[in-house]
């Protein structure tokens, strides 16, 4: 039975030869191929993989397409990195197989062409960018960690002309976006209350009624504009001498006051 993918939306066709008994990957950095195999819709790489009597595999195939293919499980070592007359990486055990320290991608194209086959921003390009951010932020491997195969093997050339310092940057600008906190939310939408304002018949001073309390607008040119609102209502008072509502911050004064319209005061 084929394992499940450890990147989401990856297609799985099992490598036939793969993994150390008795030993699993510790992944700490990628190392980048490309297969030699045309850049087109047919992406045969996989495929040879799960059939070749050669001990050879990858852990992720990146096809022209965009699309991503899974070979081997990331906890397994892969047959592809193996050091040969060339020095370990400095981040890397020397006691320990490469292979158990990295995963490993094929990228569909020619090494001597892979920049012009692969553009920046292209389908193949974003495929591979987003591959890796999102294995980076799940493992917690820098992607500062980025070889080539030419890096640990005097008897490889790939991935050629792959750009692998602006890759490492648009890798690092993915991870920034998909790590960052989100936004903030928005504030609270105020409930806008229809205000009742009253205004004295005597001297034309403004009063805000809520239903609850009446509150003075101070203010002649403030309060003719809270006037002219069309979100209040406005009425305008008749006094009333003998009548005092408690609600009034001037009722003891005699000053007009408004009784809401139904109340027992009216």
């Amino acid at each position: 039975m084929a394992f499940v993918a450890d990147y989401k939306g990856a297609i799985v066709v099992e490598a036939r030869n793969y993994g150390y008994t008795g030993s699993f990957n510790n992944p700490k950095a990628w190392c980048l191929h490309t297969p030699e195999e045309p850049p087109d819709d047919v992406p045969s790489t996989p495929y040879y993989f799960a059939n070749t009597n050669v001990n050879a595999s990858t852990h992720y195939f990146v096809s022209f397409l965009g699309l991503v293919f899974q070979m081997v499980p990331e906890r397994h070592g892969a047959y592809g990195n193996a050091v040969q007359g060339k020095p370990y990486p400095n981040w890397a055990n020397s006691a320990i197989n490469l292979n158990l320290q990295t995963l490993s991608i094929e990228i569909e194209g020619y090494a001597a062409t892979i920049h012009q086959t692969m553009v920046r921003g292209g389908s193949q390009w974003r495929a591979l960018v987003n591959l890796m951010a999102d294995r980076c932020i799940e493992l917690r491997m820098p992607v500062e960690r980025t070889i080539g195969h030419y890096d640990v093997s005097i008897y490889r050339s790939d991935p050629g002309a792959l750009n692998i310092p602006l890759l490492i940057l648009d890798v690092q600008a993915k991870i920034k976006q998909l790590t960052a906190p989100p936004p903030p939310p928005p504030p609270p939408v105020q409930e806008v209350k229809e205000m009742i304002l009253v205004k004295t018949s005597n001297d034309n001073r403004v009063f805000a009624f809520d239903g609850a309390t009446f509150s003075h607008i101070p203010g002649g040119a403030f309060a003719e504009a809270a006037w002219g609102h069309d979100w209040a209502t406005k009425v305008q008072t008749i006094p009333h001498a003998n009548k005092k509502d408690p609600r009034h911050p001037y009722g003891d004064a005699k000053l007009p006051v408004f009784y809401p319209r139904g109340s027992a005061s009216e």
